[in-house]
């Protein structure tokens, strides 16, 4: 089996059109939120926290984290996250 090291994020941007951040495995874990300092930027976007969430590689995937830093929750694919979800 063959590991996937890079991938794409999408999202919708501003404007409301799609938008993709790629992940590569050297990353890491990234952070999401309005604040400037996050490496993910949605400032636009009133529903997202400062610090919304994390995108983190595990070694074999990826996984979107939100252990409670946000205070709307964080949706997947519309599904709501508890903890960690890949």
């Amino acid at each position: 089996m063959r590991r996937i090291e890079e991938t794409g994020l999408s999202y919708i941007g501003e404007w409301g059109s799609n938008r993709v951040w790629m992940l590569s495995a050297a990353a890491g874990r990234l952070t999401v939120g309005r604040s400037h300092r996050s490496d993910l930027v949605l400032s636009w976007d009133p529903t997202v926290s400062r610090l919304h969430a994390f995108i983190e590689w595990t070694g074999t995937h990826w996984a979107a984290i939100d252990d409670g830093l946000s205070r709307n929750g964080t949706f997947v694919n519309g599904k709501r996250l508890t903890g960690a979800g890949t």
